[in-house]
């Protein structure tokens, strides 16, 4: 569909139709693979879509969702949707050390300096705080989550 120059409500159309028998997590979970096969191919109508598609099936932004988001926002320089959707990540507390830096990424592009400060102020708390443990990353969460599925009969 992004081959044939389909616009955001068709591409949201199409993502809804394909995600409509999957629960939140699963749908959540096919939006990272997506994300993760597709690489560099993501475009501004995709994320449009995407966004659009998890507003109206109210799907959980997850860390590794919301750093796939950042990265293709960034990668693609739009840098002020970025720091948008930082705040969004953020508010949804799913902000990890990747996510952060993405944000900072983003808010240097915009040349906001200002902003860039406070975004490294918030980048060195998350480090410290998971180089003292008292945050632990999502990923051994993840894992433990996991680990835990594996041993339940």
């Amino acid at each position: 569909m992004m081959q044939k120059g389909a616009d955001n409500e068709e591409l949201a159309a199409e993502l809804a139709c394909q995600l409509r028998t999957n629960s939140g997590e699963e749908a959540t979970a096919m939006l990272v693979g997506m994300f993760e096969i597709m690489g560099k191919a993501v475009n501004s109508k995709l994320l449009v879509a995407v966004r659009s598609v998890m507003s109206d099936r109210s799907l959980k932004l997850t860390p590794r969702l919301g750093e796939l988001l950042l990265r293709n926002y960034a990668g693609i320089q739009l840098y002020q949707e970025a720091r948008d959707f930082a705040i969004c990540v953020e508010r949804e507390g799913v902000l990890t050390p990747i996510s952060a830096v993405l944000a900072l990424r983003a808010t240097l592009g915009t040349g906001d300096f200002d902003a860039s400060i406070s975004q490294v102020k918030k980048l060195a708390a998350l480090l410290q705080a998971s180089i003292s443990g008292d945050a632990p990353s999502p990923a051994p969460k993840r894992s433990e989550e996991h680990t835990s599925e594996l041993q339940s009969p």
